[in-house]
């Protein structure tokens, strides 16, 4: 009995995570945020929807910026929705989740992003460059 019931427990628990999940749905994909990661190389950025069993390289939709040509990756901050990706040729956030991307003013190479202390209270995030800190 015992057994059973430890065992209803952690199902009704692996429900609830299933069900809180964050999704996202546009024309189709979906990204459930509690199994994708995201990985900087020096060839671009890379996402895994299944905790790293399989991995594709993010090039974003025609609609958004492409980040075909990124360069070296050096930074990724996922808050939310919203990514940050620093890179060699700038500043990059997705408030999809990394699905359509924008380039935030900056055309140096940013070597990482940090956000506030209260990310939620005051959505700001801190960048370092060869020039200093924006």
């Amino acid at each position: 009995m015992r057994t059973r019931a430890g065992a209803a427990a952690v199902l009704a628990l692996a429900g609830l995570l299933g069900a809180s999940a964050a999704w996202t749905q546009e024309a189709g994909s979906q990204v459930v945020t509690s199994l994708t990661l995201f990985a900087g190389t020096p060839s671009g950025l890379w996402r895994s929807t299944n905790w790293g069993g399989k991995w594709e390289r993010v090039v974003g939709r025609p609609e958004g910026v492409t980040l075909s040509e990124i360069g070296n990756v050096r930074g990724i901050l996922p808050t939310g929705r919203l990514v940050y990706v620093t890179a060699e040729t700038g500043l990059y956030v997705s408030d999809d989740f990394g699905l359509t991307w924008m380039k935030l003013g900056l055309d140096v190479p940013v070597y990482t992003v940090l956000p506030s202390r209260y990310t939620y209270a005051v959505p700001t995030v801190f960048v370092g460059t060869a020039n200093g800190l924006y």
